[in-house]
């Protein structure tokens, strides 16, 4: 729970699960950092699904709340490019061989821009949201995002990752 400017305590659910998944795609990058090269390709796949489902609930779930704050709008604006920097990075990592230099080049390149991108919203966008936004909208969207990940999750369960160098 966080103040909201002498009000009453707004919950940050939300915003704890987007930062929670900003986690597990470190965690998948370093993961894929130290990994012997049989083990790039499903790593790989983990960590282009983690990606894209965590970059899809930020901006259908909080960018669009967002952008209606002046405060943080250049920011989300920023967050948006980073967001479309990201995966085109993995799309370039896709077409390369991961066991080489380009390939190591291009996850450094990606970790780099992930973790700006992860710091910016969790110490500068978040802290604003969680003083901008009415304790409702907070709840609104925490259930849309649990909603989100359910369906998800349903949906991984029936898919495989895609690795480097294979297609859907």
């Amino acid at each position: 729970m966080a103040l909201h400017e002498g009000k009453e305590p707004v919950d940050v659910d939300l915003l704890d699960s987007l930062a929670s998944g900003h986690r597990s795609v470190r965690r998948i990058i370093d993961e894929l950092k130290s990994s012997a090269a049989n083990d790039k390709e499903y790593l790989f796949g983990k960590l282009q699904a983690a990606y894209l489902r965590c970059a899809e609930l930020e901006e259908k779930n909080f960018y669009r709340k967002m952008e209606e704050y002046r405060e943080v709008a250049g920011l989300i604006y920023d967050a948006m490019a980073d967001h479309e920097v990201i995966r085109e990075l993995l799309q370039q990592l896709e077409r390369l061989d991961p066991d080489s230099g380009r390939w190591r080049t291009k996850l450094e390149l990606l970790d780099e821009t992930f973790e700006a991108h992860a710091e910016r919203e969790e110490h500068q966008v978040f802290p604003v949201a969680a003083r901008l936004l009415p304790e409702r909208a907070l709840h609104l969207m925490v259930e849309q995002l649990r909603e989100e990940q359910e369906e998800g999750a349903q949906t991984r369960r029936h898919r495989h990752p895609v690795g480097p160098g294979r297609r859907t």
